[in-house]
């Protein structure tokens, strides 16, 4: 069984890199994708109070989701699973966590840390709803319990779209 699992893993991994996330964006240094955070609002104090407003529906509506479905790669705290301890596997996963939290980092509730401004992280999280491309499809399958449901994407995109109304006014 342990042997399944591990040829498992080097599948899945292999197939995680084939870019099912992210939309084939790279992460690395010289992408200019992976660019820090640019503020997309000129007036400070307007881009505030947006941002805030949008957080407490974030924090009301969607971040509950969050916790139990996205957290585990994009938060402060993964809960690793038993054959983290095996040394290549523990690579593969130390790197795919680093990159999905150098994309979009929710630690710190909304506006999120990563490489997009506050539009192109809901912007992304509305598209990975739609399509229903988070988690992950290698993630998926070790982990059953973190895939979203119908109406987990209903409030992931009925947030995203009320956000889009307030940046955009």
């Amino acid at each position: 069984m342990k042997t399944f699992v591990l040829l498992f893993l080097c599948l899945s991994s292999f197939a995680t890199k084939l870019s099912f996330a992210h939309d084939g964006k790279s992460h690395k240094k010289k992408d200019n994708h992976a660019e820090v955070k640019k503020v997309e609002v000129a007036d400070e104090n307007l881009s505030g109070e947006k941002n805030k407003i949008i957080n407490e529906l974030y924090i009301e509506n969607v971040r509950p989701i969050f916790v139990t479905k996205c957290f585990n790669c994009h938060g402060s705290k993964t809960n690793f699973p038993w054959y983290y301890s095996l040394p290549l596997v523990k690579n593969m996963i130390n790197h795919d966590i680093k990159e999905a939290k150098e994309h979009i980092d929710m630690s710190d509730d909304f506006p999120f840390k990563g490489h997009g401004t506050p539009k192109e992280d809901i912007l992304a999280i509305k598209k990975s709803a739609i399509k229903d491309s988070m988690p992950p499809f290698a993630y998926n399958i070790m982990h059953r319990n973190h895939r979203l449901n119908k109406d987990d994407q209903l409030k992931m995109i009925e947030w995203a779209e009320k956000s889009l109304e307030i940046l955009n006014k």
